[in-house]
């Protein structure tokens, strides 16, 4: 089926989506991507809505899947949702030229749902800043663009933690106080932010407050410090993760032993080996199980142990961690 008519097809809501068509999106340029955008306007709102969210869902399954032309134009779609989807199908990208659409997002959209997710995109290029992976023009954007916005009294919390989190790369003397300042605030999302900034930033001067907060009364800060020390992969929590092993809620357990095995080394394979025996919790010991599986193979890429909410993303109280 040539793109024409595949875009015709998408119009018809009667017509099933399945993720092999999707991937007739994949990599367009030149005039197939004119003739998308011709045809993205004319497809109704609301399948333009599941369209954009069953690409994220793919294209985060399946790295060889190039939507990048997708998501940019979806970027500046009449419908919020479209566009909040698209920064989330964006979080990854490489490509500079996505720079200032994401900063115009994040400056201009009307919407903060939307100027959340381009501060939280934007992290990526905050990373690539931080390794010497971006010229200094683009450091200089993506620096001043997110640096306005968590200075910003006048922006949502929901917006100034995302930035927070995503500014936290460029380890500048500024962040510091941002950082105290989101951990000191009495807002529970944006402390939380506050401790992933803190691993974000490389600063070891927070881990003793990363590893404090395991004994949190809140389950989304033990939540988020476990995940804290992986990033840190810091040996000195291993004691308190290992207590976080035993929490009453089953997704900050889980992410402690997430993070015993992001962590490694001896003693967390002694661990990891003491739950994979253990009877006591059978999630608990086939998550063991399988992070003992991988670190004792030495392969230092634990992205394929699926722990629902990684770091940076928001802490799900509904959530009963089986989908680890």
């Amino acid at each position: 089926m040539s793109l024409s008519d595949y875009m015709e097809e998408l119009c018809d809501p009667d017509y099933e989506i399945t993720s092999a068509g999707l991937e007739q999106l994949s990599g367009l340029a030149g005039e197939l991507e004119d003739l998308f955008k011709r045809g993205w306007q004319t497809i109704p709102e609301a399948r333009r809505v599941e369209i954009i969210g069953r690409l994220v869902e793919i294209a985060d399954d399946n790295p060889e899947l190039d939507c990048h032309a997708v998501f940019c134009h979806a970027l500046s779609d009449d419908e919020p949702v479209v566009r909040e989807r698209a920064t989330a199908g964006l979080w990854e990208t490489e490509d500079r030229r996505t720079i200032p659409l994401l900063i115009d997002r994040l400056e201009k959209d009307s919407v903060d749902e939307v100027r959340a997710g381009a501060a939280q995109a934007l992290g990526h290029f905050a990373v690539l800043a931080d390794s010497g992976k971006l010229v200094p023009r683009d450091v200089t954007r993506v620096w001043e663009a997110l640096k306005a916005s968590v200075d910003d009294e006048d922006e949502p919390l929901m917006v100034r933690r995302r930035s927070l989190e995503s500014v936290a790369a460029f380890r500048a003397p500024e962040v510091r106080s941002w950082i105290q300042w989101g951990f000191d605030h009495p807002e529970s999302m944006l402390r939380q932010s506050a401790l992933f900034a803190m691993a974000r930033s490389g600063d070891w001067a927070w881990l003793e407050i990363v590893i404090g907060e395991m004994e949190s009364d809140d389950p989304a800060m033990r939540y988020e410090a476990a995940n804290a020390a992986r990033e840190f992969a810091a040996e000195e929590a291993l004691p308190a993760l290992a207590e976080l092993t035993h929490d009453i809620d089953a997704q900050v357990s889980l992410s402690a032993l997430h993070a015993i095995a992001g962590i490694g080394g001896a003693k967390a394979r002694g661990l990891l080996r003491a739950y994979s025996n253990s009877e006591d919790d059978p999630v608990v010991q086939e998550a063991a199980a399988e992070a003992l599986e991988i670190l004792e193979a030495d392969a230092a890429d634990f992205s394929t142990m699926q722990l629902k909410g990684e770091p940076g993303l928001d802490y799900d109280e509904d959530d009963d961690g089986d989908d680890f």
